[in-house]
């Protein structure tokens, strides 16, 4: 778990990520300028749980997302050191247009 705990369906890496985020806001702004490109849920997640616990909760989330073929990019984050340290939670981002990654970039 931690900021390097993340995996997503469209890239490999962060660039390749940001690239097809820019290329998809782009396609969609070619047709209206307000167009809402992705959704973004911030989900808690049981701190009973343990981090692999953890993980396959957010994997079954992710994979009812890839099913209808929707690409998605997903961080699992720890609670911050100050903060409640109950706090174990998941960023999600996701588009709503279907789109699979075929091959790099």
């Amino acid at each position: 778990e931690g900021a390097a705990s993340w995996w997503s369906n469209i890239g490999e890496d962060r660039a390749e990520l940001t690239a097809f985020g820019r290329v998809l806001e782009a396609l969609e702004r070619h047709d209206r300028k307000n167009a809402n490109v992705f959704c973004e849920e911030i989900i808690a997640l049981p701190s009973e749980l343990s981090p692999a616990q953890r993980r396959e909760c957010v994997e079954h989330v992710c994979f009812a997302i890839s099913a209808q073929g929707l690409p998605f990019a997903v961080a699992i984050h720890k609670p911050d050191p100050e903060g409640d340290q109950r706090n174990f939670h998941c960023h999600l981002v996701y588009s709503l247009r279907p789109a699979r990654r075929l091959e790099e970039y």
